[in-house]
């Protein structure tokens, strides 16, 4: 299945690194789409056909039956790039070492592993640099690095010196609109601008869109903001940014810190990677505490989907005149056994952000469900409990066809969840947002709005979209002062108007409830 990609263009890129490099793709099959004309010769192979022949196609025709444990297993969640050191069975019968540096990536719109193939060889003759930039890659440049920094500490000269890696972000975007070519374009030029600016330093192309360099602490802060405004002034695009991290080692670093220089430089890079109005960042240790409860939350997900560490709560909805429970909310709260509480805050963006939010909104269903079954089977009346859809749920999951599924799975009618959409889906597109919530309306689920307040909405917008019960967004009540009372009024009057009724979130005092039941507000 190589055709997926255009071999033409992946052969002019990667063939003249000195590297195996080879594209995998990120599914169970794990099928190989592309080689380099290095691979074959490392499997002993005289050609592509041979090859593909050999290894049957797939990942696990390229390792020993030893050590037939699937790429993704050897992949860390969260990281840019992932090691494993295995023995190539080339097709003569020998066989060589090797590692093999694996970045999960996306090309022509398809979840791929870029694995990069290193023999022990290899590494001894020095090579590791890549034929794009003329760089050294990410091998060459972190030993290289090392071996400087120690012996600068050994001089007491560290405080001289700051490690910076450079991140083009959102870098991928740029390819799908200007193609490879043009990527690379913006690759080599960045390179030049760096060996431009940073003259007689030593710099490294560690990856796709990622750089690095060792630099005189007295120049780095002209030469990085010089470096960030030449490389975006050639990008142009605001949704593309050229960024970097600055890490400052000092005499007293042992090796372990000096060898995570570039992780550390990394993680401050990655801190800014989503906020636009910042283009370099200095690594502190709130950072490291920050980069290290994400790769927890990430590499322990499952693992607290299959023991029950996520427990799903039910929050009462009450009505506001009469204060009897008429339906509760499903919350998601992760209680881990070595982390103790993990808040929503915590789990929730990044769940977003690696585009695995669908499998715990999934799982949040099946355990309602489930919930809700033991209820009724015990005897128990059963009320409605409204359950949260990411944005994302739309584009990952079918939100519709799971809980038809799962409802029907525990004879349950469709009536015993309601639907509640995030404000932020109010950024979509008009059209494929009325169709989603008639989608649900005709197969007998209420659609509630989240948020109501907090972010895209305005109350123009809600005359396109039938929703059942509009949720006032809680801050509108951590500032309960004349100006706020008007508005949740005016949100309340128009809900009525407009077939909606309304439920209020965080409300805490007497003084809020008793307001609520004056303007007709229906639920808390």
């Amino acid at each position: 299945m190589q055709s997926l990609l255009n071999q033409t263009v992946y052969h002019h890129f990667y063939d003249s690194l000195s590297a195996g490099v080879c594209v995998i793709r990120a599914d169970s099959r794990e099928e190989i789409l592309f080689v380099n004309r290095r691979v074959p010769e490392l499997y002993g192979c005289k050609s592509e056909d041979e090859f593909y022949r050999m290894t049957g196609g797939t990942f696990c025709g390229m390792t020993k039956p030893s050590d037939g444990r699937p790429l993704r297993t050897h992949v860390a969640k969260g990281k840019p790039y992932s090691y494993w050191y295995y023995d190539i069975p080339a097709g003569n019968g020998s066989a060589s070492s090797a590692e093999m540096i694996i970045a999960p990536d996306k090309r022509d719109g398809i979840p791929v592993y870029i694995c990069q193939i290193f023999t022990e060889e290899m590494k001894t003759e020095g090579f590791k640099s890549d034929g794009l930039t003329g760089l050294p890659g990410v091998y060459d440049f972190t030993e290289r690095i090392f071996t400087l920094l120690r012996s600068c500490r050994d001089e007491k000269k560290l405080d001289q010196w700051v490690v910076v890696y450079f991140n083009i972000v959102n870098f991928k975007s740029y390819n799908n609109a200007n193609g490879i070519i043009g990527g690379d374009r913006v690759i080599k030029k960045t390179a030049e601008i760096l060996q431009d600016v940073f003259d007689g330093c030593y710099l490294g192309h560690l990856s796709a869109d990622n750089f690095a360099a060792l630099v005189p602490r007295d120049f780095a802060g002209s030469g990085i903001h010089e470096a960030i405004q030449s490389v975006n002034d050639i990008i142009r695009n605001k949704s593309v940014l050229f960024k970097a991290g600055v890490f400052f080692p000092d005499n007293d670093n042992d090796d372990k810190t000096l060898r995570s220089a570039v992780d550390f430089a990394r993680i401050a890079c990655d801190s800014i990677s989503e906020d636009a109005t910042k283009t370099e960042a200095v690594y502190n240790s709130r950072m490291q505490a920050s980069a290290e409860k994400k790769s927890y939350i990430l590499n322990h997900f499952d693992s607290a989907l299959e023991n029950g560490y996520i427990r799903v709560y039910y929050q009462p909805v009450v009505r506001t005149m009469t204060q009897k429970l008429c339906s509760f909310e499903a919350l998601a709260r992760w209680e881990d056994p070595e982390m103790g509480m993990i808040t929503p805050a915590d789990f929730i963006p990044l769940l977003e952000h690696y585009r695995l939010i669908g499998r715990l909104d999934a799982y949040v269903v099946k355990n309602v469900c489930r919930f809700l079954k033991e209820r009724r089977d015990n005897g128990y009346d059963i009320l409605p409990v409204s359950v949260n859809f990411s944005r994302l749920d739309f584009d990952l999951i079918n939100p519709i066809g799971l809980l038809k599924e799962t409802l029907d799975q525990y004879g349950l009618p469709h009536s015993c969840i309601h639907v509640e959409i995030t404000e932020t889906i109010m950024a979509w597109d008009r059209d494929r947002l009325i169709k989603i919530i008639r989608d649900f309306h005709e197969a007998g689920f209420e659609v509630w709005l989240d948020d109501f307040g907090s972010d895209y909405s305005s109350l123009k917008s809600l005359h396109y979209y039938p929703f059942d019960v509009l949720k006032i967004d809680l801050e509108f009540f951590r500032n309960f002062n004349e100006r706020g009372r008007k508005i949740i009024t005016s949100v309340v009057m128009m809900a009525k108007s407009l077939g909606m009724y309304t439920l209020a979130e965080g409300v805490e005092t007497e003084q809020q409830l008793e307001f609520l039941r004056t303007i007709n507000c229906g639920r808390i």
